[in-house]
């Protein structure tokens, strides 16, 4: 059951951390109207290489994983606060790295501008799947899922 509950929440999460973060940025930083940042945005998008897409939706599916696994061994209510959790910083982290490759593209800074999103899945990704595993065996010690034979 595990999967069929946090797939579809972590691809959800991808899409709003990516996609989001990106229209908000051009809007706020590069003063776009709605309309254009949302085309400037799937101009991106449609011009993305499918290695770049799969890397950013990596950490996603990761935490994704990860929790679909430790819910076999604790309680869905932990278990849904340790990916609730996950999911915030990999989301706060994506926009910020849209916000900061804006702005290094608004100063004409091209290098910066394309790793400031293109090394988030290694800077934020990495530690926030450790941060996810350890949390999610700390949840299966503190509130284990009742075994069937504990009645």
């Amino acid at each position: 059951m595990g999967l069929k509950l946090y797939l579809p929440l972590g691809v959800a999460a991808f899409l709003a951390g990516t996609s989001g973060a990106d229209i908000m940025a051009r809007m706020s930083i590069g003063g776009e109207p709605l309309a254009a940042a949302v085309d400037g945005h799937l101009a991106m998008v449609a011009g993305m290489q499918p290695v770049a897409a799969i890397l950013l939706l990596a950490p996603f599916m990761i935490v994704t994983g990860i929790c679909a696994r430790a819910e076999r061994r604790a309680r869905r209510r932990s278990v849904l606060a340790v990916f609730a959790a996950a999911t915030g910083v990999l989301l706060i982290c994506y926009f910020i790295a849209h916000r900061d490759a804006h702005e290094a593209l608004r100063a004409a800074r091209w290098t910066a501008a394309a790793l400031a999103i293109g090394l988030v899945p290694w800077t934020a990704g990495v530690p926030v799947a450790l941060l996810t595993w350890g949390a999610a065996a700390i949840a299966a010690r503190l509130d284990p899922r009742p075994s069937a034979d504990s009645g």
